[in-house]
């Protein structure tokens, strides 16, 4: 679990952890390749239909943000690993740029505290996930990049309203507002 927050915080340039004590190329690998769910291959047998345009942006839909791409100053940014959000408003226009309220999702289930959002139904994502309520975040639209599906399962949610947060958890949820 530990290998976890190390990987996290080393995410945001953090200096304080050794190279060597992580292998980044691996744990990166654990994370589901989501994009593969997406394509179709000649030698499946099961074919999964690839969309031909994307839906409307609206509450309630979980996307793939790309994880490459340039920011406002022409810094180009480029993730370690893929980044799903659930939308948490609709479209907003400020100064001619869209954007949307975001929670990220996070596959690490492990660092859950009474006050997240789980989800059990893996056949949205294909794993369990958390909602990081306490990680609400602006989104530019132009950094979406795939459509991954809508959450309206209410039962498959879990939710309480406070949390005594043990060290890693603490450890984890600064790691993921610094990654964000």
């Amino acid at each position: 679990m530990n290998k976890i927050i190390e990987f996290l915080q080393s995410q945001s340039g953090s200096d304080n952890i050794p190279a060597n004590r992580i292998d980044k190329e691996k744990l990166s690998k654990s994370f589901i390749d989501l994009k593969s769910i997406f394509d179709t291959s000649e030698s499946d047998d099961k074919r999964i239909l690839k969309l031909k345009s994307k839906p409307k942006i609206k509450k309630g839909q979980i996307w793939l943000c790309k994880q490459e791409y340039y920011d406002a100053l022409g810094n180009q940014i480029i993730g370690n690993t893929p980044y799903l959000v659930l939308f948490i408003s609709n479209t907003e226009n400020i100064a001619n740029e869209s954007f949307v309220r975001i929670h990220p999702i996070s596959p690490f289930t492990e660092f859950k505290a009474v006050d997240d959002i789980i989800i059990i139904d893996n056949s949205i994502t294909g794993f369990e996930f958390i909602i990081e309520t306490w990680n609400e975040q602006p989104i530019l639209t132009e950094l979406l990049d795939e459509y991954v599906g809508d959450l309206y399962n209410d039962e498959a949610m879990v939710h309480e309203t406070e949390a005594n947060l043990s060290n890693n958890q603490k450890e984890f949820r600064k790691a993921e507002i610094r990654n964000t």
